[in-house]
């Protein structure tokens, strides 16, 4: 009887632990997403940041243009 519950406890055991190397692996494919998010969120940034930029230096030189006296 006693080998009977020592088998059932070390299967329930051995499913515990299946079933945190599962979680840990989600975890990690989680952890990887977010980590790719975060890129992509950084390099859009980067990208608005020097579009914003050419688009102000357009924008000035438009305004130059303005002023310029036509002849």
């Amino acid at each position: 009887m006693e080998i009977t519950h020592n088998l059932a406890a070390a299967s329930h055991i051995v499913e515990q632990v299946d079933a945190f190397e599962k979680s840990r692996r989600k975890l990690d494919l989680v952890s990887q997403q977010l980590g790719d998010a975060r890129e992509d969120i950084r390099s859009n940034l980067e990208y608005r940041a020097r579009n914003n930029t050419d688009m102000l230096e357009m924008k000035r030189q438009i305004q130059t243009l303005k002023t310029v006296p036509v002849e």
